[in-house]
């Protein structure tokens, strides 16, 4: 027979920019600004910081295919994450 899996969608809580700057500065001990950066500027702003091309073409993709609903579950059934973002950034930033 052929190999058999199950996709399951992970749900996550979500977070705006300002929360994660604000929790990420707190674990950090440092206030952190949120910069809103134009769409024309995306790709050259993560290049100049040392990203690679290609990876910043495909997070520009990522986040036009999130804002036109085109990245919806599909899997066989959901499981929700309930570890909340201070304690993903203590272990991040420990």
């Amino acid at each position: 027979g052929g190999a058999w899996f199950t996709v399951v969608d992970l749900e996550a809580p979500e977070y705006t920019e300002r929360q994660v700057a604000e929790a990420l500065g707190a674990a950090l001990g440092r206030r952190l600004e949120v910069v809103i950066v134009p769409r024309e500027a995306w790709i050259s702003t993560w290049t100049d910081a040392g990203m690679d091309p290609g990876l910043a073409a495909e997070l520009v993709e990522l986040y036009e295919a999130t804002e036109q609903g085109r990245l919806v579950p599909k899997g066989d059934r959901s499981r929700r994450c309930t570890t909340g973002i201070d304690e993903t950034l203590s272990g991040l930033t420990a």
